[in-house]
């Protein structure tokens, strides 16, 4: 899988480092997989709907702190040291969700784990830059989407199968063993892997606003994050409670969606670097998100089979979405520009703050549904920064 000829035109200890930061990333992603889709599931057996968000959005709030001092820290104990102490804080995360059956124990492990997932992907983000030549951009940040997804693809189906044959708590269990074999792995490697413990971390949103194509492809993901934010608390807990399906067939529906990523992410990243600009398939991914929102609205039917087809749509759009705007961000950017990255990965957190916290405002007057007309208009919202871009081709 790794022997794609792009790697190739690269030098062998660039080729090298790649895959060693793919195959981790693809571990990690395995254990994120397994349990993002179940988390609000999880929470929902002592939590209320309308709660799950606000306790998401004080998690994402940490994360966000964290993302300022994440340079200072790795400046003062280097990059190693920093991440190994992160994937421990992820571990006693994961245990006081797999071994406390109290609120307490599994509100903290959320916490900590949505905090730790945010540094550890940001960490991920740093090296896979360090390591790719910049004419390739697109198209290694495709195949690393790809290397990801099929992470996301194997882990819902398998997830569905085991809450129902055990617990939820197997999720966190497995994710114990996978997260210390990563560890393992970054400790025993990571001296053969490029870092630099001294780059610019911080940079302030004057800094990112003069540059206009930067700002606006960072507000283009910043609605991406709220449309998959969204998408990720509130679908599960709709098709399982609302539409009635059981926990098994939401697995699938989520497997079986996530083949849009495999079949777009790296063709995408490919025709970006080769043939169209991103602003084109931008456009075409935020429209088709729109419109799949907007279905999940007005659709009644409890069909497994329409249900796969209307979850597949919104992966189509959100994956060209997704490759789209990092392509497009980490063109415009060079290996110096650390505190770029650092800020752009505050989409996420800060749409986990926001979109919560508005999630559950609407809950408190409307029904659950009322989330997916609400992501639909979002969408059409963030096309006004995506038709203004000046595209790269």
């Amino acid at each position: 899988m790794f022997k794609h000829s792009y790697l190739l035109k690269q030098n062998k200890t660039k080729s090298w480092r790649i895959r060693l930061i793919c195959f981790i990333s693809f571990l990690f992603s395995v254990t994120v997989a397994l349990i993002s889709f179940f988390q609000s599931s999880f929470l929902n057996q002592y939590l209320s709907e309308a709660q799950i968000g606000s306790y998401i959005s004080l998690a994402y709030i940490i994360a966000l702190i964290g993302l300022i001092f994440y340079g200072r820290i790795i400046r003062r104990i280097g990059f190693t040291a920093s991440i190994l102490s992160i994937i421990l804080l992820d571990l006693i995360g994961l245990i006081l969700m797999a071994y406390y059956d109290f609120a307490w124990a599994a509100i903290v492990g959320v916490i900590i784990y949505e905090v730790t997932l945010t540094l550890i992907y940001l960490g991920f983000d740093i090296l896979l830059k360090q390591n790719t030549d910049h004419l390739l951009t697109g198209t290694v940040r495709g195949f690393y989407l790809t290397v990801v997804i099929l992470a996301w693809i194997i882990s819902p189906a398998l997830a569905g199968y085991l809450i129902l044959q055990h617990s939820f708590g197997i999720l966190f269990k497995i994710s114990i063993v996978i997260m210390l074999v990563i560890g393992l792995l970054i400790a025993l490697l990571s001296r053969f892997l490029k870092t630099d413990d001294h780059e610019k971390f911080l940079i302030s949103l004057k800094d990112i606003y003069q540059k206009a194509d930067v700002f606006k492809i960072f507000i283009v993901s910043f609605f991406l994050q709220l449309f998959l934010c969204g998408m990720v608390i509130y679908m599960p807990l709709y098709l399982h409670k609302d539409m009635g399906l059981p926990l098994d067939q939401v697995g699938i529906i989520f497997t079986v969606m996530l083949f849009a990523y495999l079949l777009i992410d790296y063709p995408a990243g490919k025709l970006a670097d080769k043939y169209w600009g991103e602003k084109e398939m931008l456009i075409v991914g935020i429209l088709i998100a729109s419109l799949a929102s907007f279905i999940i609205f007005y659709n009644t039917s409890a069909s497994f089979y329409v249900w796969i087809g209307i979850m597949f749509l919104t992966r189509i759009g959100s994956s060209l979405i997704e490759t789209m705007t990092e392509t497009y961000f980490f063109k415009k950017i060079n290996d110096q520009d650390v505190g770029m990255i650092n800020f752009y990965r505050t989409a996420s957190p800060m749409a986990y703050i926001i979109g919560p916290l508005f999630f559950s405002a609407l809950l408190y007057f409307y029904p659950l549904r009322i989330v997916f007309l609400a992501l639909g208009l979002l969408m059409i919202i963030s096309l006004y920064w995506a038709v203004t871009l000046k595209d790269t081709k």
